[in-house]
């Protein structure tokens, strides 16, 4: 996480020469700059099916085909931040203190087709 905070320190972090160099700068969100994140982060926005002009109908039909769905979050994470995005959690709009969980964040910031209805989901007993 230090490296993308250095790189935004000189050029913005959607910056696209950046984002082909420094894989991680791919998989930025700044709550605070959301306009920016869906103009300039080439990544991102198309693996969340955020973009209207680039959405993939598959995604709701391969993700809800799924028996189980393992999702791994550490505490101590460096990589994902805040680490509820390892359970599909984000920041509020415009906030960098109050983390949304996905069922919030679905809502608030990405298109609701996205995740599939998982109250008849069966959950294996080893969670």
């Amino acid at each position: 996480m230090g490296l993308c905070f250095l790189l935004r320190s000189f050029t913005s972090g959607f910056a696209v020469c950046v984002q082909n160099n420094f894989a991680p700068t791919g998989f930025v969100k700044i709550p605070t700059d959301m306009a920016g994140y869906y103009r300039g982060c080439l990544f991102l926005p198309k693996l969340n099916n955020e973009l209207p002009e680039c959405r993939n109908g598959t995604y709701k039909q391969r993700f809800s085909s799924l028996n189980y769905l393992a999702l791994i979050k550490f505490e101590a994470d460096r990589v994902l931040y805040p680490t509820d995005t390892a359970w599909f959690g984000f920041y509020a709009p415009n906030d960098f203190r109050k983390v949304l969980p996905a069922e919030e964040e679905i809502q608030e910031l990405v298109v609701p087709f996205l995740l599939p209805d998982f109250s008849s989901s069966r959950i294996p007993p080893y969670y």
